[in-house]
């Protein structure tokens, strides 16, 4: 209620300002081809201020800069266009800080979103948006006008009952925030308004019971949490089947994404830990590596549709730490690379499809030391690099010139 008053006051406001006099003290408009102008004649003023600059406009930004009010602050109004002429954003800034509404449009007018801003810089460039610090509740609509969320924000943090809509208006989820962290139980609903599952917060984390009834693209879970670590869970298949537990923190979980098996988790002691493997919609396994202490650690495999090797990547700790290599859909290997702490560090190996020698280069701490490139079929090398210092002769699979690359202290020459 606080924020529609405020809103309406806001457009009280914008049609006196565009009909008094003497209100605004300088214009500051950049049209579509990058030209700007500052304006602060009384008499263009007088004229310029009596457009509506909520309707559409050849502009591509204007900077309304207010005469200072009765705090001795200078007020702000910006106001950006789409391409088509539209209204695309609106802001209120006091003494170059935001400070007001803050509203966003579709091409097509339709209002995208309503929100209020208490701090940040006092500008529309997605840098400044970054800065900005929120209030009140926030409000977002579709294009076809369908409110999709209600989110509440105090100082610039999540707090109170946020709520999301399915595009009949029915209440899709609710997640109560305090203080930035959901504390408490997060509601899912079906498009017909019956709750289909519950999550349990307890500052920011996992804590309680999480379930899904089920439908047609995912099937039901039960799960227990203890303080963010997942220590019972049960999960069924589409058919109702149960495929996988966790008891006492150890097992396995399963995720389905849009009616099929998407990923399988080993858990241990609560956590994420051991193998995990993802699959293609088709049911064909992806790829598969490990988690240890929440880190990648092990060989990680990609697999072809085939089931066939695509590429093994080797980690230690988070790092790509070992061998590389990539193979061809043929089976003939296509790459093989060393890598020491996420740099090249070594022999490096690549081949036709053919499988002749492609190249053969050495790297010392992910710098070039030595390379030798063959064209297809040949066993004399086109180009060199030695010591750091050459051309790099590159091409595709099939033995077709891609480009030259010149080196100099084991860098690209840019």
């Amino acid at each position: 209620m606080k924020f529609f008053i405020l809103s309406i006051v806001f457009l009280m406001g914008c049609s006196h300002h565009s009909n008094s006099e003497n209100t605004i003290s300088s214009i500051h408009i950049i049209d579509r081809n990058g030209f700007t102008e500052t304006i602060s004649s009384e008499e263009r003023i007088l004229r310029l201020q009596k457009n509506d600059y909520l309707t559409p406009q050849p502009y591509k930004k204007v900077t309304r800069t207010l005469k200072k009010n009765a705090l001795g602050k200078i007020p702000s109004l910006l106001t950006t266009y789409h391409p088509n002429g539209q209204l695309w954003q609106y802001l209120e800034v006091l003494d170059g800080r935001a400070l007001g509404i803050y509203h966003e449009f579709f091409p097509t007018g339709q209002k995208r979103l309503e929100a209020y801003v208490i701090e940040g810089e006092g500008d529309l460039s997605p840098s400044a948006q970054d800065d900005w610090i929120f209030d009140g509740k926030n409000l977002a609509w579709n294009e076809q006008g369908n409110l999709i969320a209600e989110i509440s924000y105090r100082k610039g943090f999540l707090d109170g009952l946020s709520t999301y809509y399915h595009a009949n208006g029915q209440i899709k989820r609710t997640v109560p925030y305090s203080s930035g962290k959901i504390e408490g139980t997060i509601s899912h609903y079906d498009d017909k308004g019956n709750s289909v599952g519950i999550e349990s917060f307890e500052k920011g984390q996992l804590h309680g019971i999480t379930q899904f009834q089920g439908n047609g693209l995912c099937p039901p879970y039960r799960e227990k949490y203890l303080q963010g670590k997942l220590i019972e869970g049960t999960y069924f298949d589409l058919s109702g089947q149960c495929i996988a537990e966790i008891r006492g923190g150890n097992g396995e979980k399963t995720i389905f994404e849009n009616g099929t098996l998407a990923k399988k988790i080993e858990y241990k002691n609560g956590d994420p830990n051991g193998r995990i493997q993802l699959f293609s919609p088709e049911k064909i396994l992806l790829s598969e590596h490990h988690i240890i202490d929440g880190k990648k650690h092990g060989e990680e495999w990609i697999y072809q549709a085939d089931h066939q090797p695509k590429m093994l990547i080797s980690w230690y700790n988070d790092e790509i730490h070992g061998t590389v290599k990539t193979w061809f859909a043929n089976g003939l290997m296509e790459s093989q690379r060393e890598i020491c702490h996420n740099l090249r560090h070594g022999h490096s190996f690549a081949w036709y499809a053919d499988g002749s020698m492609m190249l053969h280069e050495n790297y010392e701490n992910g710098l070039l030391s030595k390379g030798s490139y063959m064209k297809k079929g040949g066993t004399d090398p086109v180009s060199t690099v030695k010591n750091g210092q050459g051309v790099a002769t590159l091409h595709d699979a099939d033995g077709f010139f891609l480009k030259k690359i010149e080196y100099k202290d084991g860098r690209p020459v840019e």
